[in-house]
């Protein structure tokens, strides 16, 4: 991962900006492959779908342990453990 120092730019009415460090996202698609998905439709298997279902929901789970989040403007990251926040 490959960190960027913020360059200082001037907003539209004229205040200089120093935002902090670029922080690169990640991005996580979860398909199953062609068998499964064959499987789970055509073959009607609700145990595959299931199974599927389960491995996201544990996947995703763990991903959100790392989701940060920057409150306010120039504030550093949090670690909020939370993908959306409810508030």
């Amino acid at each position: 991962m490959h960190h960027r120092t913020g360059q200082k730019y001037t907003a539209a009415d004229g205040t200089t900006v120093r935002p902090v460090e670029h922080r690169a996202g990640w991005d996580a698609t979860f398909s199953a492959p062609k068998s499964v998905s064959l499987t789970a439709l055509v073959g009607s298997d609700n145990r595959v779908r299931a199974a599927h279902r389960g491995a996201v929901t544990i996947a995703l789970t763990e991903l959100e342990r790392y989701t940060q989040a920057r409150i306010g403007v120039n504030n550093p990251a949090e670690t909020t453990g939370k993908f959306i926040n409810s508030r």
